[in-house]
Formats: structure tokens, sequence, C-alpha cells
């Protein structure tokens, strides 16, 4: 078994992330925060983050960061699967806002899986159906958008649960730790909650973490970054 622990930044953006839901799809990262504010009705909204997702997700990284170094950044999720793409009896820990099974009408009838498109969205799809997931453990917020199994588009349901932070203990020893920034769906003036996670892993070891820049290869839009290169200038520095 392959124990992997994974944590999507957007977790923190439960209170506000689903008032801009619709806008997450532009094809670069700075058309949809250039929608989002200039939204009259989003700009007034309330960006704070949620304090205990913050808490919950740090305390499960830095416990975790104890007995694995083997770690890595990404600005998108699916860059995960640079490391996964050899690995097989995934056993699969995801603390994040979206399930990253599948998501979308095109992808469930061929993206995913007529032409092996790896988005987000669906990387975790994309491991299923190379079966190489084991077992999926989905930690979630309250408004996130549910799964309905009958939706599913391959031949036979992957084992996966789903719980809230306070339903699950979490007591793996990961052999892989993965952070991904996900700026799509969190906004620019919160990236430095990222920097945090990179921060942490430098007091425990010495040297820099792996950082995906772009997303995994067979991904749509290959630099969703654009625009935001001194970002990336800087947490790696």
């Amino acid at each position: 078994m392959y124990n992997v622990l994974t944590i999507d930044l957007d977790f923190i953006a439960e209170p506000y992330i689903q008032l801009y839901y619709e806008l997450c799809f532009e094809p670069s990262v700075e058309r949809t925060w250039d929608q989002v504010f200039s939204n009259p009705a989003l700009v007034g909204s309330n960006f704070d983050i949620n304090p205990d997702n913050l808490i919950y997700a740090l305390d499960t990284f830095t416990r975790s960061l104890a007995k694995c170094k083997n770690v890595a950044f990404g600005i998108t999720h699916d860059s995960i699967m640079y490391e996964l793409e050899d690995k097989d009896k995934i056993n699969l820990v995801n603390i994040d806002h979206h399930h990253d099974i599948i998501y979308g009408e095109w992808f469930m009838r061929e993206g995913a899986m007529k032409y092996g498109i790896v988005s987000e969205g669906n990387w975790i799809e994309h491991l299923h159906q190379k079966s190489k997931i084991e077992d999926y453990v989905w930690i979630r917020n309250e408004n996130s958008f549910m799964m309905d199994d009958t939706q599913h588009p391959t031949r036979e349901p992957m084992k996966w649960a789903t719980y809230l932070k306070t339903e699950y203990k979490y007591e793996m020893t990961p052999d892989y730790i993965f952070v991904c920034l996900s700026p799509a769906y969190i906004p620019k003036f919160h990236w430095f909650y990222f920097k945090i996670f990179m921060n942490l892993y430098k007091v425990f070891y010495e040297g820099e973490p792996k950082f995906y820049k772009k997303p995994y290869k067979n991904n749509l839009y290959s630099n969703p970054m654009r625009g935001y290169e001194d970002f990336l200038q800087e947490v790696t520095t």
C-alpha cells in the first residue's frame, strides 16, 4: 500500500468559494480574478477564510511531516500525477473543497474516458481508470458539492468515502505528501498561506522541496499562472 496525504489550499476558502464557483473555468487564473473582482456583487463579499480549516490542514500536515520527508508542492492539484503515475495500490487521503473524482459533462462523456485528459477536477478518476486507487478518503467542507455515485462513468465503482474534518480521525503514516495552491479558487491575497506550508517543510528538512509549477502533461491548460510569475519567483526564493 502506498499512503498519500494531499491538501488543497481551497479547503480553507469554505466561507466564500461557492460565491464565484461558476467563474472558475476561465483559461487563465488572471482572467478568473479579473472576472470575480469586476462583479459588484462579489467585491463587497466577505473573503475571510475558515480559520478552523487552516488549523486542521496545518496540524495534519505538520504531524505528517514528522513521519515523512517525501513532500512536494504544486500549483494545480493534477500535478500530483507526476509522482503518482508509476505508483500502485494507492491509499489516498485528500483534504479538499472538491472531490476531484470527475467534474463536467464533457469529461464524463469522453474527455477522461476516451482521450485520457487530466485536470485538477478529474485526476482521481484518471488513477482509478488505471486501477491504481486502493482506497480514497475525501475530507470535505459542509458546502462542498457531493458526487452522485450513479453519475460515475467507469465500469466499476471506486472504493471511497467522505467525511467532514470533525468526523474523521487521521492516523495514516504517509509515504508521500502533496500540497497544492489551486489559484483559480483562492484569491491572490490568500496565497501566502501556501508559502507557510512550504516554510514548514524547511523547518523540518534542509533544502528546497519539489515544486511543480505546471499542470500534469495531459492538462488542457499548460500555464494557468500566466501573469503571476512574480509569485512563483517569491515562493522559490
